[in-house]
């Protein structure tokens, strides 16, 4: 016998030693090599943050939700318009006329006539109606959305104004 070759199993060794069969071994192997393969076709399991980082974002989600409910960003808000009254819009009118016609009074202070036309006056807002009833006395015109309302420079103005500032303004008389 040369000294490579595996000793021959003396009888002991054969009573004692469990038989493997070969094709158990190779069905093992088999199954290795199929769970090998699998996991390296599954995705990789998801990693789970840590508890403190979970709990932390809970409590910033609820700050911010906390937030959004007390006191909503404007951004985020719709726009909320004002409704104008027919009053509210008269009376701005009003105010528009005696503005426009501090303008033909300054016209009328520097040249000593009274405009022939708006434009010559300064009144630029194609809105305003101006119309020269006499050497003395104009007229300025403009549509409230309801009504026209006048104004005649033979009126005075606080008289022509009445409550009209206030009622812009919102306040109470």
């Amino acid at each position: 016998m040369s000294p490579l070759s595996p000793r021959a199993p003396t009888p002991r060794t054969i009573s004692t030693a469990r038989p493997t069969p070969r094709g158990d071994a190779n069905a093992i192997v088999n199954d290795l090599m199929a769970e090998i393969r699998e996991r390296k076709k599954a995705p990789p399991p998801a990693r789970r943050l840590p508890s403190w980082a979970r709990y932390s974002a809970l409590i910033v989600l609820w700050a911010i939700c906390a937030w959004f409910w007390i006191a909503p960003p404007a951004a985020l808000l719709p726009e909320q318009r004002s409704v104008i009254t027919p009053e509210q819009r008269h009376a701005g009118a009003r105010l528009a006329l005696v503005l426009h016609a501090s303008r033909v009074d300054a016209f009328r202070a520097r040249t000593g006539r009274l405009p022939s036309s708006a434009t010559e006056a300064g009144i630029s807002a194609p809105e305003i109606n101006y119309r020269r009833l006499s050497d003395d006395v104009y007229e300025l015109a403009i549509d409230s959305g309801t009504n026209w309302v006048f104004y005649r420079s033979n009126v005075p103005r606080q008289e022509f104004l009445g409550h009209s500032v206030d009622s812009v303004t919102g306040v109470k008389p």
